[in-house]
């Protein structure tokens, strides 16, 4: 992937902003799977999740073959920071989703209520 966008990015953006404009799209790639698996979202996301750290353990596990060898260039902390931080945002993208269908559900509840019933329902717990 680097040898492909990289050289496309260099005369956009610059290679500071790689990161953020490649964490983008996994951002949208949680919230997607949560929007799509609405009543499992949560349980869909976190088994994306599990996937991403699966067929991340072959790469990272060669990065760190390669600098326990003292491979010159060995790429192992880029390796690793780089896909936990990718599961992160994607974990984030699906958490932001599930928030805000419980929100719009929680609102969607109390518009229907009337006032006193809606006292009620922000205080569940008051006596």
């Amino acid at each position: 992937m680097r040898d492909v966008v990289h050289p496309w990015w260099n005369g956009v953006a610059p290679p500071a902003l790689y990161p953020l404009i490649a964490y983008v799209p996994w951002m949208l790639n949680g919230w997607l799977i949560g929007r799509l698996h609405r009543p499992y979202s949560t349980a869909m996301v976190s088994a994306y999740a599990v996937w991403l750290i699966v067929r991340s353990t072959g790469p990272v596990y060669t990065a760190a073959a390669d600098a326990l060898a003292g491979v010159d260039g060995s790429e192992f902390l880029w390796e690793f920071g780089s896909r936990l931080s990718t599961v992160f945002v994607v974990i984030c993208g699906g958490a932001l989703c599930a928030y805000r269908d419980q929100m719009l559900t929680a609102k969607r509840r109390l518009t229907g209520l009337s006032a006193g019933q809606r006292l009620r329902a922000s205080r569940p717990f008051a006596t």
